[in-house]
């Protein structure tokens, strides 16, 4: 049985709890995995099912992050394969590995996705195949208080709080700097229509069903790097990475027409009004969304049910580069 380092364990495990980001745990957990192991390779991989048909995504941006870059062989993903993942433990999977096992560590496991760690080793002892499950109750554990602190309860979007935790960070690659230098975003402010109605007329857990259908819907229509917030009340905050003003309108409008046509029990029809803007490098949080709400502004006061873009409406002269005074309380 190998050694077990349990100074280089404790070492990811330290990096692993002080990590802000959920969505970089995955990579934090790997190493400590790397660490207590010394694998042959070690990737995290994930799978997505579309259209009853499950295949292997890569994620250059983990596998190369990490000692594995050897290309390890993914097992076939079978029902078995799935059931085995979905329990949540780890466990051995059949592999063409020419010598060695395959060791599978679920992550995140849903009906359309899997995310674990694919392992090449020799052999597993008890003891470390032990460590390796204490390892994943840390990594499990600090996940869900992550999520907890930056999601909103009600809808799971991300909440006020972490928009102004990541909003610099968005700024930051906007001007160029940082790991993500150079990214191209647009922020769009959504607004659901004649929301005080359906409280008012329908009482607030018929409200509060409308917020659910909607961010469901939301998950649906955005990417996964898309970033979803939930402002409060009725208003939504989403975050498109990589993507020009006209992509982004194609998008927005797509999301508005599978609103419109979507139909909420006891209430019917339920409409969005919408207004973007791109991120310049110059910006500052606030004028931000000060320049996303006065598109949503212009939106709502001239038929609701669209999506205005600030920059058109500039172009137009439908707006003034006054700053507009937001109803949105920022900092």
């Amino acid at each position: 049985m190998q050694h077990v380092n349990i100074g280089a364990v404790l070492d990811a495990l330290v990096t692993l709890t002080g990590e802000r980001e959920p969505r970089a745990l995955d990579l934090h957990y790997c190493q400590a995995v790397a660490a207590l192991l010394s694998p042959r390779g070690i990737c995290v991989a994930q799978a997505r099912k579309s259209r009853g048909a499950w295949t292997w995504k890569g994620e250059a941006r983990r596998s190369n992050d990490v000692a594995s870059k050897a290309g390890l062989p993914v097992p076939e993903i079978t029902a078995d394969f799935v059931a085995s993942f979905q329990s949540r433990a780890p466990f051995q999977a059949p592999s063409d590995c020419s010598a060695g096992k395959l060791l599978v560590v679920p992550l995140d496991a849903s009906d359309k996705r899997l995310l674990g760690l694919l392992v090449e080793h020799e052999d597993l002892g008890p003891h470390q195949a032990q460590v390796v499950a204490q390892t994943l109750s840390v990594y499990r554990n600090h996940h869900r208080l992550l999520t907890d602190s930056q999601t909103d309860t009600l809808t799971g979007l991300l909440n006020r709080k972490t928009f102004d935790e990541k909003i610099g960070g968005l700024l930051q690659a906007s001007r160029g700097e940082g790991p993500q230098g150079g990214r191209r975003a647009c922020l769009a402010v959504l607004d659901i229509d004649h929301f005080k109605r359906i409280n008012d007329r329908l009482g607030h857990l018929y409200g509060d069903e409308v917020l659910l259908l909607f961010s469901r819907l939301m998950r649906e229509c955005f990417r996964d790097n898309d970033l979803l917030f939930r402002f409060g009340g009725e208003e939504f905050v989403v975050v498109l990475h990589d993507i020009d003003l006209s992509q982004a309108a194609s998008v927005f409008e797509r999301f508005r027409r599978k609103l419109e046509g979507r139909a909420f029990p006891q209430v019917g029809t339920v409409t969005v009004s919408t207004g973007f803007v791109a991120i310049g490098a110059q910006d500052l949080p606030s004028t931000i969304i000060q320049q996303a709400d006065a598109a949503l502004y212009h939106a709502k006061h001239t038929g609701r049910n669209r999506v205005c873009c600030h920059e058109e409406l500039i172009a137009a002269g439908d707006l003034s580069t006054v700053q507009f005074e937001s109803e949105l309380t920022l900092f």
